[in-house]
Order: structure tokens, then C-alpha cells, then sequence
């Protein structure tokens, strides 16, 4: 039985360290939390294979609907927190475009105007085929790509949802999730559904369990149609001409892994080497510290 891939949606793990560090954070900090916790994630889950999937500006859904995400808008930040974030820029592109091909990671994609949703949801359609699948996210919008074979990992709660865990909580198949998220909307990216529709009454739609008599058929059945189709093109995924990317096998190895290390001061990563590719025999690895976020 061949190991499962894992697919980081990268920016969130990123974000999530620096969230979590606070007043703490410093130096590269960022990226030492962001190594280690892959090796964790790759020693946890036994994976031989990593996909990072990279956010790269957001152009293409504002294009469509130029209010997504717009509750986000770094100008309302203090000098102080848009100085912090510029850091975090920073780090993120080292780790996307230099470090982790440094290490052998052959797998790490992303192109401009998409995000790292899309890009996740290219591979899982047309990259992994048959292959076990590890999505790291806590975004519920990839619960859509959950499939037999592709599970979603929180890996705040320590939880892993399965096709078959999705379908007994909603009632509905994954690949209708976007549909509901399309009449529910989504406050995080700023795209508004029907008002007073919430997601499990968006399910109960999908389910045929609302009485053509209520008020929620009604609206979902009227107005709804107008509001779902405006949505669904910034909901599902990956979005129209969204890369179709190639998965090749990593060339990991320690002696990489060190000098990595020693040419970022990190020396304490040493106890966080993740499993090497082709028997490559390296010590027994230390697990005194858990994820980072």
C-alpha cells in the first residue's frame, strides 16, 4: 500500500504559526515553526510525498467580484501590524520559492491571481488519481474535494474528516458543498448569500427536506437562483483556468535537510528531520514539541 500525499495549504499553516506567536514573534520564526511542523505532519501521517500549495494574490476571484475578500484590507492595519505582515510576506516567499526546493520538496506550486484552495483542488481532480490523499487545512471551503480516497486534516483539532464523516453530519456529497456555500455565502471571504440561509438549511435544500410551503424553499427556490449563480463561479473549485500541475517524487535527504539548517542557524531542527525517501538511514527523531499553532 503505497504512503498518502499530503497537501499543505500552505499560507494557512504560515499564518497560523504567526498568529500564534504574538508578541513572540522574531527573526525567522515563521519559517523554523513551518519546518518543523512538516516533519511532524509527514512522521504523523507515514507520507512519502508533500504538495504545497501557495496563495499567490487573489486578482482572479476580485475580478469576477470585486468585494471577495475585501474585508481583509491591510491599509486599515497600525505601521506596526503591516510591518509584521510585510515579515511574514517575506518569509513565506523564501519558504515557497527557495527552501523547500533546497530541500528537495519537488512538489511546490502556485500561480499568480489563484490561491492556494485552487491549487489544491486541481491536484486532488486531475494530480493524485487513485492515490491516498491528506488535505492539511482548517478551511471548511475544501470540504468539497473530500473523496474516498481524500480526507481533510484540522490539524487545530486534531481532526480528520472523511467523505463518509461529511456525508453522515450533512447528508449531502462533498461535491455539492460549494453549492451550499454559493446560497449560504461566506463571511471570511466577504461573499454574501441569502439572507437568514444558513449552511445546514442550504443542505436541507440539497436533501429535498424543505417544505415547498416554508419560507426558506421559497427564498432558496426565488431569489436564491440569482445569488447562487453569481457565487458558485468564486465557491467552487479550483476556479476556471486554474494549472493542472504534474506530481513528481521528492528528493528529500538529510544531508540537504542539514545544510538548510546550518545555513539558517536553526540547530534545534535537527531533532524535527522529516522521513527520508529510499532507505536513507538517519537517528531517531525527537517529538517534544506539537504543532506550532
Amino acid at each position: 500500500m503505497s504512503k498518502p500525499v499530503l497537501i499543505l495549504d500552505c499560507n494557512y499553516v504560515a499564518h497560523r504559526m504567526f498568529h500564534s506567536m504574538g508578541e513572540a514573534m522574531y527573526g525567522e520564526a515563521v519559517i523554523y515553526g513551518f519546518l518543523r511542523d512538516i516533519a511532524i505532519l509527514q512522521e504523523e501521517f507515514n507520507s512519502g510525498l508533500i504538495v504545497f500549495a501557495w496563495d499567490v494574490g487573489y486578482g482572479k476571484r476580485r475580478d469576477l467580484f470585486p468585494d471577495y475578500k475585501a474585508n481583509r484590507r491591510k491599509d486599515e492595519y497600525t505601521e506596526e501590524e503591516q510591518m509584521a505582515y510585510k515579515d511574514l510576506t517575506t518569509q513565506m516567499r523564501k519558504l515557497r520559492e527557495q527552501y523547500l526546493r533546497e530541500l528537495g520538496y519537488r512538489n511546490v506550486f502556485f500561480q499568480d491571481g489563484y490561491e492556494a484552495d485552487d491549487i489544491i483542488g486541481s491536484v486532488v481532480l486531475h494530480s493524485i488519481k487513485e492515490r491516498e490523499a491528506i488535505i492539511v487545512s482548517a478551511d471548511q471551503d475544501l470540504w468539497q474535494l473530500l473523496r474516498v480516497n481524500v480526507s481533510c486534516y484540522n490539524p487545530v483539532l486534531k481532526h480528520l474528516l472523511t467523505r463518509d464523516g461529511f456525508v453522515s453530519k450533512w447528508g449531502i456529497e462533498p461535491e455539492l458543498w460549494s453549492h451550499v456555500k454559493a446560497i449560504a455565502g461566506c463571511r471570511t471571504d466577504n461573499i454574501p448569500g441569502l439572507t437568514r440561509i444558513g449552511e445546514v438549511t442550504a443542505a436541507k435544500w440539497y436533501q429535498g427536506k424543505l417544505k415547498p410551503t416554508s419560507v426558506a424553499h421559497k427564498k432558496i427556490s426565488g431569489e436564491g437562483i440569482e445569488v447562487h449563480n453569481r457565487n458558485i463561479k468564486l465557491t467552487r473549485l479550483p476556479l476556471l483556468g486554474t494549472n493542472k500541475f504534474e506530481l513528481r517524487e521528492d528528493e528529500v535527504s538529510l544531508e540537504k535537510w542539514n545544510l538548510l539548517i546550518d545555513k539558517l542557524e536553526m540547530p534545534s531542527l535537527r531533532d524535527f528531520v522529516p522521513d527520508m525517501p529510499r532507505g536513507v538511514k538517519q537517528k531517531k527523531k525527537k517529538r517534544s514539541v506539537g504543532f506550532g499553532f
